[in-house]
């Protein structure tokens, strides 16, 4: 069966009368399993979803990328509409308070919002906690924790596990999806703060596929120094995927030094 993805929510709308916010949600179809990948800032993504003709009431799976609030603050609004025996797959250390350091100074919070965590508390007993590398449905696949081995990758911000800026966050459970097809993988990240090189690199290692047929997803380059851009690039370009969707974090700067690569986008 043919894969189908949707883009529920993201910085930027690319069809007319949708809702935007900094945040991201992505349907995804395989054809036999129906999965809910994060849940945006707000509960926007289900407005969209209703506008294009999906709904999330009918996911078979439930993936959370990780703990920051534009990808989880949406979850609340799911509540009574979501059957509640649907398989929540998340890395447990979502739950763990979050900063962020502006470049002025002011640290704000941005784990997961207090009713986002209520809405999970409700749910304890079908939460999957994935720490490592996990098949939760028939070719689709959760990375679980990333190894870090690119020396210029970072998580791509000034995050911190203390309002006090004292312990660096790594953002361990930054997790991706993927599904193995026969015209290769489909991956999809939620905000790559492990670093796109890495998450792709781990895939293809675990999976034993080099062939990546579509990359989508936050790539959390918007910051990145010129180095790790052109290297990004250049990975990318000799990766050279059919569908390359680069969104929410990713800002502009990759996606234009990527205006020659081959490239696609699936249904928004």
């Amino acid at each position: 069966m043919a894969i189908s993805f949707s883009i529920l929510i993201d910085n930027e709308a690319h069809k007319p009368g949708l809702m935007t916010e900094h945040g991201l949600s992505v349907w995804i179809d395989t054809g036999a399993t129906r999965i809910l990948f994060d849940a945006g800032q707000s509960g926007k993504f289900l407005r969209n979803a209703q506008m294009i003709g999906i709904d999330p009431s009918t996911a078979d799976h439930l993936v959370i990328s990780h703990g920051h609030y534009d990808h989880t603050g949406g979850l609340a609004s799911l509540d009574g509409s979501l059957p509640p025996d649907v398989p929540i797959h998340a890395h447990p250390e979502i739950f763990r308070q979050r900063y962020s350091r502006h470049a002025d100074g002011n640290v704000i919070a941005i784990g997961l919002p207090e009713l986002a965590e209520k809405f999970l508390s409700h749910r304890e007993k079908y939460f999957k906690p994935v720490t490592e590398s996990t098949e939760i449905a028939p070719r689709v696949w959760l990375t679980g924790e990333v190894p870090r081995e690119t020396e210029f990758e970072d998580t791509g911000g000034d995050f911190w596990r203390d309002a006090n800026c004292s312990r660096p966050d790594l953002i361990e459970d930054d997790l991706s999806l993927w599904v193995e097809r026969d015209e290769g993988l489909w991956i999809f990240l939620g905000c790559a703060h492990a670093g796109v090189i890495n998450i792709v690199r781990h895939i293809q290692a675990v999976s034993g596929i080099k062939k990546v047929h579509a990359l989508s997803g936050g790539t959390h380059l918007r910051n990145a120094s010129a180095e790790r851009l052109e290297k990004t690039a250049a990975f990318l370009r000799e990766l050279s995927p059919n569908i390359l969707l680069p969104c929410h974090c990713s800002g502009d700067r990759i996606n234009d030094l990527l205006r020659n690569t081959p490239s696609g986008r699936g249904q928004t």
